[in-house]
């Protein structure tokens, strides 16, 4: 079974970062394609292959987030459980010294949450390099889509052939467009689910006296203002509880269909 003892398993976003920089130059491409003056009868198909590749990365950053939810959520409920209170009676005392030899220390505890918030904070970055990648190519596709459009609106009515190519390419964009959208959303959800999970573990940090040695050398920009106001006790355990009952509702459904996207 496993337990917080265990050495984690490596979490290793590399194929990840390979696999998202391959996309944007698979939707750079996709995008020259559809912008140039003739048609590229490629387009379509390197449009159909993006798509498809997010699928993976969508099936991947979700199996991350939830390897790092586990193994941070046994690490909190095991220090959870073996911090006696203060006005605990004699009994309850010997009874939590008991497990006490087989769950691990402050220390551990606090190694658990530093390095999930790590690979946490490293999975950030990638998801707000891509959104704002997709950003910019939602812009130029929606300048091309116009352009077409206005193009479209231009031809006389009769001329059948021209405003058929016309329509091809209309058609091919707003799947790209349409693609592009659904990523940024997906994109929004994994990083809220994956920040809400950060400020859960990031308050709980604050709880563990060995945490106070440990966040002295918390190098991590995008968590500094959570930290902050942990250390400031200003995070709400309620708070984190409700927007995270949200995110995992909207997380789970976005799992179902990405759930055999990876095999």
């Amino acid at each position: 079974m496993e337990t917080p003892m265990q050495k984690a398993e490596p979490i290793a976003p590399d194929p990840l970062e390979r696999r998202m920089l391959s996309l944007r130059e698979g939707l750079e491409t996709a995008v020259q394609q559809l912008a140039a003056e003739a048609l590229d009868p490629a387009a379509l198909e390197q449009v159909d292959i993006c798509l498809l590749e997010w699928r993976w990365i969508e099936s991947h950053l979700a199996r991350l987030a939830q390897q790092i939810a586990r193994q941070t959520a046994l690490a909190i409920d095991d220090a959870s459980g073996r911090r006696p209170s203060a006005t605990g009676d004699l009994v309850k005392r010997w009874l939590r010294s008991r497990l006490q030899q087989r769950q691990h220390s402050d220390q551990e505890t606090a190694k658990v949450l530093l390095d999930g918030l790590a690979e946490s904070h490293r999975l950030l970055v990638l998801i707000i390099h891509h959104r704002e990648f997709l950003q910019r190519q939602l812009i130029l596709l929606e300048q091309e889509l116009e352009e077409r459009f206005t193009q479209l609106q231009s031809i006389p009515v009769g001329k059948g052939d021209p405003a058929a190519a016309i329509s091809v390419r209309i058609d091919v964009l707003q799947d790209l467009v349409d693609g592009v959208i659904d990523m940024t959303a997906s994109a929004n959800l994994f990083y809220n689910k994956i920040l809400v999970d950060s400020e859960a573990n990031i308050l709980a940090l604050t709880s563990l006296e060995a945490g106070r040695h440990a966040r002295s050398d918390f190098a991590l920009p995008h968590f500094d203002t959570l930290r902050q106001r942990a250390e400031r006790g200003l995070l709400s355990v309620r708070g984190i509880a409700h927007r995270r009952a949200v995110l995992d509702e909207a997380f789970q459904r976005k799992l179902s269909t990405t759930r055999q996207a990876g095999h």
